[in-house]
């Protein structure tokens, strides 16, 4: 807690006044003293442990503004966007994770970030979808994307917890030269072992420009609560485990303390390089405020974070030096603001256009408990970085 200042108060006094209106007057001189000790000191942090309040004003800036449409839906459509420029024509693809109405994912298209966005009529992928992530590696687009609801038992594992929701989740890829509707071929789920510390969600891909003997082409994240984040390295082309890929999985990210409150819980990695670091975005807290975990929500509200490491494989650290899989580091870069309550499902584009952005999943709302649209809205804004390295929202 900061020390408050003091000031000492003093009052001319008028020869004059009669007695009873100096009386008066030091009465209130010492009330006066009394209240500005009182209105002196720093509450802001009254209670150890006391969270501090949400700064006046927009921390934020605003999601960039849109014409026509913006992707949204009155469900989760545009939950866990990916976002994506076709190298042929400049075409906009955004891919999103499907509902209840369309489970198997949604495709939005443009020719401008700032719109209109169309959304097309076909289903992304043929079955139940999520959290897709679209790379174009070397003129072929790799679709990575999850379904919750694979048969493990079909392989072998016999834990019941891998029927559970979530839990139960798996990875595929396909591959595509135009990312149109017809023109995607499956390569299949990637055989990563089921594990109890680990959901099989949210893939992302880093490339690796210079390999080295100790280092592969291409790593996959991923991970969704349980203990974080892990990552493993992927065959090239990517479409399937680099040999011996699980003896070489690694742990990138956890919130130690979250384990036992289920609170600052992780998921939604992505790997992003950027002049001699490897960066690792990901989203923490309550992500989906339907009726059920709307109060959770509120009180620990999704978010974006980021670590960083020179090391693609470990080391990640915030910005204050704090280890992200020791030490629950993890530097925030956007959060709950004004008209944006539980950003987060983030990713970040290199854009030919607009240059470097950081896209994302919200619910506008005009406060935590007044929603203008119930579901999710695409929002992005553009991303510099710092002169010691570190990205934000600007």
């Amino acid at each position: 807690m900061s020390k408050a200042k003091e000031m000492m108060v003093s009052t001319p006094r008028r020869k004059c006044l009669t007695f009873s209106i100096i009386g008066l007057i030091t009465l209130a001189v010492v009330l006066g003293l009394a209240l500005g000790l009182t209105l002196g000191r720093d509450h802001s942090q009254a209670a150890s442990g006391a969270k501090p309040k949400e700064p006046e004003g927009n921390p934020y800036p605003s999601p960039v503004a849109m014409n026509g449409t913006i992707p949204n839906n009155t469900d989760n459509v545009t939950l866990d966007p990916s976002l994506i420029r076709r190298e042929s024509d400049g075409k906009l693809f955004l891919f999103t994770t499907g509902d209840t109405d369309a489970p198997n994912g949604t495709v939005w298209t443009a020719d401008s970030l700032y719109g209109p966005w169309e959304k097309q009529s076909q289903p992304m992928v043929d079955k139940e979808s999520g959290a897709p992530q679209v790379y174009n590696v070397n003129g072929t687009y790799y679709m990575f994307y999850q379904t919750h609801t694979f048969n493990y038992s079909s392989i072998g594992v016999t834990d019941p917890e891998a029927d559970q929701e979530n839990h139960s989740a798996s990875i595929f890829v396909r591959t595509s030269t135009t990312m149109e509707p017809g023109s995607w071929t499956e390569h299949g789920r990637l055989n990563i072992t089921w594990e109890q510390k680990y959901n099989q969600l949210d893939p992302s891909l880093l490339t690796i420009e210079n390999t080295t003997a100790n280092l592969a082409h291409y790593y996959l994240s991923f991970g969704s609560y349980q203990t974080g984040l892990y990552q493993v390295p992927m065959a090239d082309p990517p479409v399937e485990l680099a040999a011996n890929a699980m003896n070489q999985t690694v742990h990138l990210e956890q919130n130690a303390t979250s384990i036992a409150d289920s609170q600052d819980m992780t998921e939604a990695s992505f790997q992003y390089y950027h002049d001699g670091y490897y960066y690792l975005f990901f989203s923490s807290g309550i992500c989906c405020p339907f009726e059920k975990s709307w109060s959770q929500a509120i009180t620990d509200p999704y978010r974006v974070m980021v670590c960083r490491s020179e090391n693609p494989r470990s080391d990640f650290v915030d910005k204050d030096g704090t280890d992200c899989l020791a030490d629950n580091g993890g530097t925030q870069i956007l959060a709950t603001h004004k008209g944006v309550f539980v950003p987060g499902g983030q990713g970040i584009y290199d854009d030919s256009v607009e240059g470097t952005i950081l896209y994302y999943h919200y619910v506008p709302t005009n406060n935590k408990t007044d929603v203008i649209e119930k579901g999710y809205r695409f929002g992005w804004n553009k991303m510099s970085f710092t002169d010691d390295g570190w990205p934000e929202v600007v």
